[in-house]
């Protein structure tokens, strides 16, 4: 008896054992990680859908009263300190979404794009695509998404 009691209570330590090995590889995910998971791929979705936004000639194409641009400098200076904030090993993304935040439309991320395109001879979306991961660019969209197209 005392040998099926044993047993009994190893068998559920390799079980426990098991699966919290398996929780901690992400073998297994919760409930709230699969809707942060699903969340992240809704928003690098329409980061994809909405690449309008990152290029260069947009604001162009929209007419001065209709688009609110800012000043060339301002958006240099922008463009400059994205640039600014790859880094080699690691980069500086709260410096990136601290820019994103500071524009007041999302057509003057088209702007930031011409100037860092000018300057830098990059695409400014192939950059922020290459350098940050998906829950990055996610949280980038989240940004984004809050500013109107035009003011």
């Amino acid at each position: 008896m005392k040998d099926i009691n044993l047993n009994i209570v190893l068998g559920f330590v390799i079980l426990v054992g098991a699966y919290l090995m398996f929780k901690r590889l992400g073998l297994i995910r919760s409930k709230v990680v699969k809707a942060l998971d699903r969340k992240v791929d809704e928003n690098i979705i329409a980061l994809t859908e909405n690449q309008h936004i990152f290029d260069p000639d947009t604001y162009k194409k929209r007419e001065q009263s209709y688009a609110y641009n800012v000043p060339d400098s301002t958006a240099q200076n922008w463009a400059d300190t994205i640039k600014k904030a790859w880094g080699f090993f690691n980069d500086d993304e709260a410096t990136i979404y601290n820019v994103f935040r500071e524009i007041t439309s999302q057509i003057q991320i088209s702007q930031i794009a011409d100037k860092y395109a000018d300057t830098y001879q990059k695409d400014l979306l192939h950059d922020i695509n290459s350098k940050m991961n998906n829950k990055e660019r996610s949280y980038l969209w989240e940004i984004i998404k809050t500013k109107p197209f035009t003011v």
